[in-house]
Parts: C-alpha cells; sequence; structure tokens
C-alpha cells in the first residue's frame, strides 16, 4: 500500500530507471536431467543482478528492500521524496531450511525484476520441455483465463512459471506444493492450462498418494 496518494515522483523515477537499466546477461546455467537425455537453460542470477540496477537507482533516488512476511515475500520499491510501493510473492508453507534458501532467493530474483519491471529473458521462465528436449513456449488452454479477472493473470502467470521451473530442475514435490496452494478453482483452473500433461499427471499422482497417506 502506498503512504501518498501521490506518487507521481516514485514513477518518473522508476520510469527514467526503466530506460537506463543495463542489460542483464544470463550467466548461470543449469543442466536437467530427463529420461531421455538432458537439457541446459541459462538465467541471470541475483548476485548479478543487482549490482548491475543498482547505480542506476542510486541515480535516480530508487531504493529497495526485500523481506518475508508470513507466507510472503514483499519487495519494496521506495523513492527519496518518501513515495513507495510493494510487490508481494508467495512462499511455499512448511518448507525445509534448504528449500526455504532455495525458494527465497529464486521469488527474490522475480520479484524484483516484477516490481523494477526488468526482462532479463530468462530461459528458465515461462518454459516447458518436450520429452526430447525441445523448449516450448508455456501457453493456457484456449478461454480458461477469460474467466479469471485480469488483474489476477500475472499472478497465475508468475505461479505456473514456478511450477514449471521446479519441474524442468526435476523437484516435483516443491511443484505440487505450490499448486496445492492455490484456493481459488479459478485460478486452480488457469495454472492447470499451462502445464504439459506429463506435470499433471504428476500432480495428481503426488496428490492422491497424500491423501492415502503415503507420500
Amino acid at each position: 500500500m502506498n503512504k501518498s496518494n501521490e506518487v507521481s515522483a516514485l514513477f518518473a523515477a522508476l520510469a527514467k530507471a526503466q530506460s537506463e537499466f543495463p542489460e542483464i546477461p544470463k550467466t548461470k546455467e543449469v543442466i536437467v536431467q530427463t529420461q531421455k537425455g538432458s537439457y541446459v537453460f541459462k538465467y541471470a542470477p541475483l548476485e548479478k543482478m543487482i549490482p548491475l540496477i543498482r547505480p542506476v537507482l542510486k541515480e535516480n533516488g530508487l531504493g529497495f528492500t526485500q523481506g518475508a512476511d508470513g507466507n510472503n515475500l514483499i519487495t519494496t520499491i521506495f523513492h527519496t521524496s518518501g513515495e513507495w510501493f510493494e510487490h508481494s510473492m508467495p512462499l511455499i508453507d512448511n518448507p525445509s531450511a534448504q528449500q526455504y534458501g532455495s525458494q527465497f532467493t529464486y521469488r527474490r530474483r522475480y520479484s524484483l525484476k516484477a516490481a523494477l519491471g526488468i526482462e532479463t529473458d530468462d530461459d528458465d521462465a515461462d518454459n516447458t520441455y518436450t520429452d526430447d528436449g525441445k523448449k516450448r513456449k508455456a501457453t493456457p488452454m484456449a478461454g480458461v483465463m477469460d474467466n479469471i479477472p485480469k488483474e489476477r493473470h500475472e499472478y497465475i502467470n508468475r505461479i505456473a512459471g514456478s511450477i514449471i521451473d521446479y519441474f524442468n530442475a526435476g523437484n516435483q514435490e516443491e511443484a505440487f506444493k505450490i499448486y496445492a496452494e492455490i484456493k481459488d478453482n479459478e485460478e486452480q483452473m488457469g495454472v492447470w492450462s499451462f502445464l504439459d500433461s506429463k506435470m499433471r499427471r504428476t500432480i495428481k499422482k503426488i496428490g492422491e498418494a497424500k491423501k492415502q497417506g503415503v507420500a
């Protein structure tokens, strides 16, 4: 929530900063193993992104903070005028210490990009893979998103991207946890529509096993 109804100074500064942000290189490479081989994706890690954007933010009187607030990661973008706004991103409930560190860094990167309007064109976002390792764009089934308010579409895309990323990294349990946290039926269907048949079968299988108390 903004402390002021006037946010012209902040958004003017942010618009100027967005035009000055340098290209963020994808310097981190991950090899993912599948039953039929492996594939590689690259992304721009947080520790490389921050040093590149911080001078631009400072020059325009902008800064940011990030921290956990209950089950959400909160990114706050603030301006020397005193104006600020927040970007919220859900965290996984009750993760292990290792899982928490991994997902916290992962969500910090995505939340900061979203709040600042930074596009790094990551290979690990909004993509899924066929069995032969060829990448294809993840798109929802026709008509499904029409039933969901447009202001929630960004959230649906973000959650679907997180689930796909975990599947691509071979972490099916974490993918299931994110999907299971969606409480709204329409939003759940929206996320479901982004997943390929193998991901859906896996989520169903894990869910059935948990109901039977074997997972």
